[in-house]
């Protein structure tokens, strides 16, 4: 989509959209992908040794994941020959004030130095939300804690940025009130407005950035609204511990393939930067 001036978003659709900048060479171009979040992220509970090819997540694949296997964050390493290697502070039951500290702390101060990564080979990847949507309604403090993080990260040198919104709650939580479900909504409106004031800004310094956002809910509404076309059952939408959701709130191993799937469809879908900023 190109860049627009006015950045108030009335409306969300759920769908993926990307601003991209010098930083951007190509998907094959990425050696390293940074990532921050909670459990959908998480892939390890213990500090990780340096990834390599042979094990690009730095712990034995799949690593300790909120899931039966592999999360999107495994699915989609795998998927790239030779992977691209993982350095995962995302942590079960946080929130973006936790990326907020895992971008402070864990990455500015403990990330190895020795990590060649630079502006051009390196994706800063987010999805976080879920627990903070659990505690409040009021999703803006939250949003601007999120983006602190990305400030900081962009004062490190970050300079490619994906983030990942959040699919409602999954239809096997049938007890969910109404309210609740209109948080995610909320969230993903709000999430999808910061990125683009955040791009804005960033867009006219003299190193432009890149950013993809990438929407979760428009995955797995795609999946509930047919789910046959990506080898589940009718059922499957509504069953926790099925062949969709693992739980009430977390995706099976399949789940995250079709995300892995799609979002390395999206990433190499974009060329690389011309000066122009592109869909």
């Amino acid at each position: 989509m190109e860049q627009e001036a006015d950045i108030d978003v009335q409306d969300w659709s759920g769908e993926h959209w990307s601003i991209i900048g010098p930083s951007w060479l190509g998907f094959d171009k990425v050696k390293y992908f940074i990532v921050f979040g909670a459990s959908y992220c998480q892939t390890s509970v213990v500090p990780q040794n340096a990834p390599t090819e042979e094990e690009p997540l730095g712990v034995p694949f799949p690593g300790s994941t909120y899931t039966e296997g592999p999360n999107w964050v495994g699915h989609l390493a795998k998927s790239r020959e030779p992977p691209f290697l993982v350095h995962n502070y995302s942590r079960s039951g946080q929130t973006a004030e936790g990326v907020r500290t895992q971008a402070f702390v864990e990455f500015t101060q403990r990330h190895p130095p020795e990590i060649p990564w630079t502006a051009h080979d390196t994706v800063f990847a987010t999805w976080v939300g879920i627990n903070d949507l659990t505690v409040t309604s009021d999703v803006q403090p939250r949003i601007d804690a999120l983006f602190e993080a990305q400030q900081r990260l962009y004062e490190q040198g970050a300079r490619i940025f994906l983030f990942v919104d959040l699919f409602p709650p999954a239809p096997a939580s049938n007890e969910v009130e109404p309210e609740y479900r209109d948080r995610f909504s909320r969230w993903n409106v709000a999430l999808d407005r910061a990125i683009r004031a955040f791009s804005a800004e960033k867009s006219t310094a003299a190193d432009p950035i890149t950013v993809i956002y990438f929407s979760s809910h428009k995955v797995f509404s795609a999946i509930i609204s047919n789910p046959t076309a990506y080898g589940f059952s009718e059922r499957d939408t509504k069953k926790a511990g099925g062949l969709i959701w693992e739980d009430r709130m977390h995706p099976t191993s399949a789940g995250h393939l079709v995300v892995a799937k799609e979002l390395n469809e999206v990433l190499s879908s974009i060329p690389p930067c011309s000066s122009q900023s592109s869909d």
